[in-house]
């Protein structure tokens, strides 16, 4: 049996009903997503923000070592300087006697 144009108008408004409340969904839990998407993207700038001042210090660390590391040989130089001369003077007044 056919059915009614009535019968068919209630079926396409409910179809249509469905319908819109699915699309209604879908936009909530895109919204969510969106929401999800900027919090992550915020976290991933605030890392690499907080990389970059990481990255700073270490090369500061970096060229501070190296400066007292320089210091360091140069006073090891001086002090064996400083030893062998005196090793050399220890020696000319023992071979002077």
């Amino acid at each position: 049996m056919a059915k009614t144009i009535a019968e068919l108008d209630r079926e396409v408004a409910g179809t249509v009903s469905t319908m819109t409340e699915r699309l209604t969904a879908t936009g909530k839990g895109l919204d969510q997503v969106q929401t999800s998407l900027e919090k992550t993207i915020e976290i991933v700038h605030d890392g690499r923000r907080e990389f970059k001042v990481l990255k700073h210090r270490f090369e500061d660390y970096v060229k501070r070592m190296e400066i007292w590391d320089n210091r360091r040989w140069g006073l090891i130089m001086l002090m064996a300087g400083a030893l062998l001369s005196l090793a050399a003077g220890l020696i000319v007044a023992l071979v002077r006697r």
